[in-house]
């Protein structure tokens, strides 16, 4: 973990800014604000039946493409309190 959060403080030092949304949970792990993203065992137990589906006979041309089933929402409170932010409590509530 310690390996994600310092790759994220780098790249926001070269870039010279400060990224408060990310695409996963690490980011917010490296103090960004919040992450919204796919769920990715979940994700990866989709992949795993289109797989089977494959494996059973089915063409793969004929499979539909489908989006993500769930996603995780993380927020941090630090970098919020931080920029004086209030969260609504239903985001709260919601956030993993």
């Amino acid at each position: 973990m310690r390996i994600h959060k310092r790759w994220f403080k780098e790249r926001s030092r070269i870039e010279r800014t400060e990224k408060w949304v990310y695409g996963w949970r690490e980011g917010v792990v490296a103090d960004g604000l919040l992450s919204y993203s796919a769920d990715l065992p979940a994700s990866f137990r989709d992949a795993a039946k289109f797989v089977d589906t494959i494996l059973t006979g089915t063409n793969p041309a004929d499979l539909p493409v489908e989006p993500a089933s769930k996603f995780k929402l993380f927020i941090n409170l630090k970098p919020a309190k931080a920029l004086g932010l209030t969260i609504p409590q239903l985001a709260l509530q919601r956030s993993d």
